[in-house]
């Protein structure tokens, strides 16, 4: 059924016939009516495999075959838009979101090269994450053991798995470059090929076309379809296979309101939310560019460098920002992860002058076992509120982290107890004027629903929270 003028058109039946032998892409519609009379209709493209098993059909097509395949990831995921040469003839065929191509009414006899070639959004599935993994791959940390993302692995295409390598798929994600020059994005290889060492499979002259010899049948030519670049498998092939983060855990970094004049050099600290471990993160910055000019960036417990940011859009203050380390590295609470430097256009604050966003590269955290994270960022008001956020992580498992604002420095109290009032802890400190971040220790305590009240003056405010085994 599809939707043609407004009005469904129902196709009962197809009818195929010899001429039909081999694969054949078709479009399966499903269309329904809403209760209001709209017409809402979806479609899939997939292909019919015709087969003549019994050798029924006229002697005429004796003598022509049908050469086809598909392009599958190592997941088996459908690559599309692969631009598919059958050569030693004048044929190609672009894949659908399928991965299916065919040549059909070959003459027997021919000989032929099945030869696949896409080269284009090197960015896709490409993150600091796959940097993560090449690092430690080539530290001994954690080998990759898939042959076909050692190949992947292999950005520069040299045969080698080096820095070399990280520091052309950096340049991709900064958007220093939008392609490799010695590679192409994709690469192909006969589903069929055996590597004799996997471990060595980027050291191999793999077949990446399929030769065809005196055509006397008809033929499934299969390949595996290999991302550049892409380590962890996310890449988006198709039109219907998208990545999903919806179960990701956020990672907040904090910091804290800043006033600054005209024409004034300011860092900026970015500190930590909760004490964690970290092996890499990216994100974009941005800032409001008739108030602030990015100049850069300057370490603190990460160690960052010109090689980890680029302004990518100065005329709307955008800064796109990777960074990554083989060993995971030990975060406290309020730990500076490092200061963005800048330049005050004209007098102003901080509030409302610069934000974390995910232009052009997702804002994400990658922890010691490589959970992916989103990152968001605050800017306390220190002159105007009294704020109690979520702890982090909630749900917890022992310990977790409470951050609270205050609009000037005064004696606070934290309370945690359970739905009957029971306390398991308390704790008296000074709180500082604007943000404060404070680890709570829950290990004794028994799972379940908890409540915490942080009083500090006349403020006060509770929050659920829930320990978990």
């Amino acid at each position: 059924t599809e939707v043609v003028d407004g009005k469904p058109v129902v196709t009962p039946n197809w009818v195929y016939t010899c001429d039909d032998v081999g694969r054949n892409i078709v479009d399966i519609w499903v269309v329904s009516i809403t209760p209001d009379g709209n017409i809402v209709q979806s479609v899939v493209e997939t292909f019919i495999d015709i087969q003549d098993n019994n050798n029924v059909c006229d002697s005429d097509d004796a003598g022509r075959f049908t050469v086809n395949g598909t392009l599958l990831t190592e997941e088996s995921i459908p690559v599309k838009d692969v631009d598919v040469a059958l050569k030693g003839s004048e044929l190609r065929a672009l894949t659908g979101n399928t991965g299916a191509f065919a040549f059909a009414n070959m003459d027997a006899g021919g000989s032929y090269e099945v030869s696949p070639y896409k080269n284009d959004d090197w960015k896709n599935g490409v993150s600091t994450l796959d940097l993560v993994l090449i690092q430690r791959h080539i530290l001994n940390l954690e080998r990759i053991q898939s042959p076909f993302k050692l190949i992947a692995a292999d950005a520069n295409r040299d045969s080698k798995i080096t820095v070399l390598d990280l520091t052309e798929l950096r340049k991709i994600i900064l958007g220093y470059t939008d392609e490799i020059a010695s590679n192409t994005s994709w690469r192909f290889i006969d589903k069929n090929y055996t590597f004799a060492d996997p471990s060595l499979a980027y050291t191999y002259a793999f077949p990446e076309v399929y030769p065809i010899n005196n055509l006397s049948a008809n033929m499934i030519t299969d390949f595996t379809a290999i991302k550049v670049g892409d380590i962890n498998g996310n890449v988006e092939p198709n039109d219907y296979n998208k990545t999903q983060s919806r179960n990701r855990t956020t990672f907040n970094v904090l910091s804290q309101d800043i006033a600054f004049v005209q024409d004034e050099m300011v860092a900026i600290p970015i500190l930590a939310g909760e004490s964690t471990k970290i092996s890499g993160m990216q994100f974009s910055l941005q800032v409001d560019p008739s108030v602030l000019s990015i100049e850069g960036f300057e370490s603190g417990v990460l160690k960052v460098s010109n090689e980890n940011f680029r302004v990518t859009d100065s005329a709307n203050g955008l800064v796109v920002f990777s960074w990554n380390n083989a060993a995971s590295q030990d975060l406290q609470v309020s730990d500076v992860l490092f200061n963005v430097l800048v330049k005050a256009n004209k007098s102003s604050s901080l509030v409302n002058a610069m934000s974390v966003n995910s232009t052009g590269i997702n804002a994400e955290m990658y922890d010691d076992v490589l959970n992916v994270r989103n990152i968001k960022w605050s800017v306390s008001d220190n002159d105007s509120k009294f704020v109690v956020h979520q702890n982090v992580p909630n749900p917890f498992k022992g310990t977790t982290a409470i951050t609270y604002e205050l609009p000037e420095s005064m004696t606070t109290n934290i309370t945690i107890f359970d739905v009957s009032g029971k306390v398991a802890s308390s704790i008296n400190m000074v709180g500082e004027k604007g943000v404060n971040t404070v680890q709570i220790d829950l290990l004794d305590q028994t799972s379940g629903l908890l409540y915490y009240t942080i009083t500090a003056g006349q403020y006060t405010a509770t929050k659920k929270m829930i320990l978990i085994e």
